[in-house]
């Protein structure tokens, strides 16, 4: 699978990024209201960073996201940063007239690397553009291509992108640049790079929505902590932890919920990600796995374990499970999603 991980920021509180992100320093926060379409940032100011991990194939990393920098003296410094566990490889910082450089090695609100090279096109200050960064780590073979809104502005082929350790990468990380007093992260979404199209390769300006339950679906096994509506209880925008929330016993127990209909009618629908905010209420093995209810079948996702704290159980998908090709609107304001214990 090429397509990993997507974020719009907009169902979690600041609090909860840790359950959703592997490390979270300096009061990283989310921007209400703070993104492109009225809807949540992530925000970093001052000496923040947010790092994720995750487990591709190969030694491509593709990252689009959108960025507005908020006005400031000086906006220089590095802001993002891929790797493996040990290694940074590559790291992006903002130049004094705003454009980027690229440099091998380095260290987030920090150290520069070994320059690679400059984009050919500005940062907007208190504006959004949209940002796609594709790298290929490899010590001879390396490639950096940056797009600017659909436009490229730096394209270096056959360059040493590999600062040591091996030609991957496990990780990357965000974070606000040396002396940067606001910038605003949204529509975010990672790829490897294999696969097919359009999933190999930078999909361009995308909008990631946030889509949450509205009704119940065909099946409720689980219990309401209140009430007897399940959606109900978990319809959040952030997630409430042990406000209110819905508990399934037995192994097999599942909930399947009705969502809300595409965002933005007649979109296309490149790619989506179920995410599943639990825990275990005591000790003992308490696993879940997403669903998708297609059609009358339902559609198991991956396990994941669960601990006696909150996180997000996420899991990409690129196609409907049903069809095995993309998904289509209909197909999507027809679905169930929800949740069952398998374990």
């Amino acid at each position: 699978m090429a397509f990993l991980f997507c974020d719009s920021f907009d169902h979690l509180a600041t609090a909860q990024l840790p359950s959703k992100w592997n490390s979270v320093l300096g009061g990283a926060n989310i921007g209400a209201a703070g993104g492109r379409n009225g809807t949540n940032s992530l925000r970093l100011d001052g000496n923040e960073t947010i790092t994720k991990q995750l487990s591709p194939s190969g030694s491509t990393c593709i990252i689009g996201f959108a960025r507005k920098p908020g006005s400031a003296v000086n906006l220089t410094g590095p802001f993002l940063a891929i790797g493996d566990a040990t290694v940074t490889h590559i790291t992006i910082a903002m130049n004094a007239d705003l454009t980027w450089n690229v440099a091998r090695g380095g260290v987030l609100n920090n150290t520069l690397g070994t320059s690679l090279g400059d984009t050919s096109a500005a940062h907007t200050l208190d504006q959004y553009d949209y940002w796609e960064v594709k790298v290929i780590i490899h010590n001879s073979a390396g490639v950096v291509d940056i797009k600017k809104n659909g436009v490229s502005v730096l394209a270096l082929m056959g360059i040493d992108t590999q600062n040591g350790g091996t030609a991957g990468w496990t990780n990357f990380a965000f974070a606000a640049a040396t002396n940067t007093n606001l910038a605003d992260y949204d529509d975010l979404y990672v790829l490897d790079g294999t696969g097919s199209a359009p999933h190999n390769d930078c999909y361009g300006d995308v909008r990631i929505a946030a889509h949450f339950p509205t009704a119940d679906g065909t099946t409720t096994d689980a219990t309401p902590s209140t009430g007897s509506d399940h959606y109900a209880v978990v319809d959040e925008a952030a997630a409430n932890s042990d406000t209110d929330y819905n508990t399934v016993t037995a192994v097999g127990d599942k909930d399947t919920l009705e969502l809300t209909d595409l965002i933005p009618t007649g979109a296309a629908i490149l790619a989506f990600q179920t995410v599943i905010f639990a825990k275990k209420s005591d000790a003992g093995v308490g696993v879940v796995c997403p669903v998708l209810r297609y059609s009358g079948t339902d559609y198991d996702g991956d396990d994941h374990a669960l601990s006696t704290a909150y996180a997000c159980a996420v899991q990409p998908y690129e196609n409907n499970p049903g069809t095995g090709i993309q998904m289509t609107e209909a197909e999507f304001n027809a679905l169930e999603v929800g949740y069952k214990r398998t374990a």
